[in-house]
């Protein structure tokens, strides 16, 4: 049964609990945060555990009446290379679904090695041939991946700006989209296009954690709306900044509230 901090998601979710949860700790700063993380209950959790103890009967049914699938909080979960391949090869590969969206968050990658790093990105392209595949990162994630695929365990004296290494990580995977968004402006590498979309920076946050998941929460709300690309990002920033200016998750009418307040800021400035 799901731990009842899950609860309140009840009435709008299926909640398949298989393990009990890991617990954080954030502690806020003005200018940046501390987590600490207890991830002692995942150490026996990979996809053999899954297969015994959940079976995939489920899982299956509901990659066939999804239109996304996130997979979230790789760096955390210790076995979490071999859970995303093994849902790779006994699932995904034999869903009869069409048209899948992978989103993939793989949270502050610092505790692993380049080689797990290396290894995470492969397997994000095996997906591609399964659906669209979206990588989200922010910023210092983007860089160390940059520096994982560059062989480097510390940050140069000179480094490149963050659309070069945006581009660079981009030219390396066989994915869709990389959307980067550090706290200011989000970014986006297609195989095409290159697009910088300026935010609206929170002065008076009430919180910081989980403005990433809620900017990956507007992102996919708006491919599954049908939504173009510039409209998926602008949707992510509204999304975020109304969590961290508000503290919560916001509804559709605190999206409306909070994308009016950013254009009457526009038009005071004109």
């Amino acid at each position: 049964e799901a731990d009842p901090i899950f609860q309140p998601m009840a009435s709008s979710v299926e909640l398949l609990s298989v393990i009990a949860p890991g617990s954080s700790q954030a502690i806020e700063f003005n200018d940046g945060k501390i987590i600490l993380s207890d991830l002692s209950s995942f150490s026996d959790y990979d996809w053999n555990y899954i297969k015994e103890n959940f079976g995939t009967t489920k899982i299956s049914s509901a990659v066939n009446s999804s239109d996304l699938i996130a997979l979230v909080d790789w760096a955390n979960l210790p076995n979490s290379t071999h859970l995303w391949r093994g849902f790779l090869n006994d699932v995904i590969k034999f869903t009869k679904k069409k048209g899948l969206i992978f989103l993939f968050d793989i949270c502050d990658p610092s505790k692993r090695s380049s080689t797990e790093i290396k290894e995470l990105l492969i397997l994000m392209n095996d997906y591609t041939e399964y659906g669209s595949v979206t990588l989200a990162v922010n910023e210092n994630e983007a860089l160390k991946i940059w520096m994982s695929l560059n062989d480097l365990e510390n940050e140069q004296e000179t480094m490149p700006s963050l659309t070069e290494i945006g581009s660079f990580i981009f030219t390396k995977l066989s994915i869709d989209t990389l959307l980067i968004h550090p706290i200011d402006r989000t970014l986006v590498f297609q195989k095409y296009q290159t697009i910088e979309m300026k935010g609206r920076v929170v002065t008076d946050p009430k919180v910081l954690t989980g403005g990433g998941d809620n900017l990956n929460a507007g992102y996919s709300l708006g491919l599954m709306k049908g939504l173009n690309i510039s409209q998926c990002m602008l949707l992510s920033m509204i999304t975020s900044g109304a969590f961290v200016e508000n503290g919560k998750s916001p509804k559709i009418e605190d999206l409306i509230d909070y994308l009016n307040s950013w254009v009457d800021e526009i038009n005071q400035l004109e």
